[in-house]
């Protein structure tokens, strides 16, 4: 899916306690990277950027807290935190199913993308 192994990704965790008394880490991210664009497969520039909370319960209460808010995700306290392993998960999660050119965007040459450029039958394959 990446038309570039090239790109940045930034990223802050922070740890704190929430008001509720349970451990949490705060994540951002934020960067650009480069896709392939499923129209015309020529590279588009995607902006990253995501905010979640990360809070810690026990493993047997993680089914409690399911669905409880949108933006917050739960753990169990008992894993160890891996945190390239959380920030690479996130940045995954931030990529579009289907990355494009807006409409009108992506190059083409006489209305073909690349892929049915090089597809297409050369004249001197025609002889």
């Amino acid at each position: 899916m990446l038309a570039d192994p090239e790109g940045t990704i930034l990223y802050r965790l922070k740890g704190y306690s929430r008001k509720d008394g349970k451990p949490a880490i705060a994540l951002e991210i934020q960067g650009e990277v480069s896709l392939s664009c499923q129209r015309c497969l020529e590279p588009v520039r995607h902006r990253l950027r995501s905010e979640r909370s990360l809070v810690f319960v026990p493993a047997s209460r993680l089914a409690d807290f399911e669905d409880e808010e949108d933006d917050t995700d739960y753990l169990p306290v008992e894993d160890p935190v891996e945190p390239l392993a959380l920030v690479d998960e996130e940045a995954v999660l931030s990529l579009p199913m289907s990355p494009r050119h807006q409409e009108g965007g992506c190059s083409t040459d006489s209305g073909m993308s690349r892929l049915q450029r090089e597809c297409a039958p050369q004249e001197s394959d025609l002889h």
